[in-house]
């Protein structure tokens, strides 16, 4: 008998697990300035962004990404889920590239609401929030391929 609760134990803990990192990544939303042509994004394209491989959208642009805060947990969800690398890592890499002359770290905010009031009031803007705070009409959500 104790052997059946401790298999269906496990196998509840195991469930748990595997859906926990799908359920961090649906709780963020990706979102550009509402004149944006843009539908959606492979999380690559949006990874090489937000490390700046990538410059330029599609109809020749230059791309802004907005972080925010690097103690944020939704910032935490980003760099683990799109750019696979713990945010530690990600501050590393922006140190060795302002040091070598290659390039600066998007901007970054404190809030989530002032990434959506950025986003809103810059056209070639791309951020990430929370699907907890309001966008607004300035801001659309881009979908992730």
């Amino acid at each position: 008998m104790k052997a059946k609760y401790i298999v269906f134990g496990i196998g509840f803990f195991l469930v748990g697990v595997i859906s926990a990192p799908q359920a961090r990544a649906d709780a963020l939303r990706i979102i550009v300035n509402s004149q944006n042509r843009t539908k959606e994004l492979s999380r690559k394209f949006l990874a090489d962004a937000f490390l700046k491989k990538i410059t330029f959208w599609e109809q020749g642009d230059l791309i802004v990404p907005v972080d925010q805060d690097s103690e944020s947990d939704t910032r935490k969800d980003f760099s683990e889920e799109i750019l696979k690398k713990p945010v530690a890592a990600v501050r590393s890499y922006w140190q060795q590239m302002i040091f070598s002359g290659q390039s600066i770290p998007p901007v970054e905010f404190d809030t989530e609401e002032q990434v959506v009031r950025y986003v809103g009031s810059h056209a070639n803007a791309v951020a990430y929030v929370s699907n907890k705070v309001a966008l607004g009409s300035k801001v659309k959500i881009i979908t992730l391929k």
